[in-house]
């Protein structure tokens, strides 16, 4: 760390990773039971905005603000990892990660009970996360 954009990056870094587990592990709507299993590409998120295509559902601005969370928060998840860390993987190495990091979080899911395990967050999640190494590849 040479500069002070260095160790305000660390800090935000940390920070960001302390986060990160809060909401994987303790966040109050964490703390269920769930251990349900979508393998189905993008099964969830239809149904999810299935409201918003039926023209005799009403669609409440909480649902609305909810579906936004969920879909843009997965985006966003792990976005920020390639940029806090200064991550400039080549090759492999990077794929692997981007498509290996998503399925450890659901299998920690699963595994710890705190949530369903469904391959549209995986999608979401590799895809906010391509989209970080791509930022960082831009100099951001």
């Amino acid at each position: 760390m040479k500069s002070l954009n260095d160790k305000t990056r660390f800090i935000v870094g940390i920070i960001y990773v302390f986060f990160f587990i809060y909401l994987l592990f303790f966040a109050p709507f964490r703390h269920n039971t769930l251990t349900e299993v979508n393998l189905i590409p993008f099964k969830t998120t239809a149904e999810q905005l299935s409201p918003f295509f039926n023209s005799n559902d009403t669609v409440s601005v909480e649902y609305f603000l909810y579906i936004c969370l969920m879909i843009f928060g997965n985006l966003l998840f792990l976005l920020p990892i390639p940029i806090l860390f200064q991550l400039d993987w080549k090759g492999t190495k990077k794929w692997a990660a981007i498509i290996l990091l998503p399925i450890i979080i659901e299998l920690i899911q699963y595994f710890f009970q705190v949530g369903s395990a469904d391959i549209d967050d995986i999608i979401f999640n590799s895809t906010g996360f391509a989209l970080g190494f791509w930022l960082r590849k831009k100099r951001f």
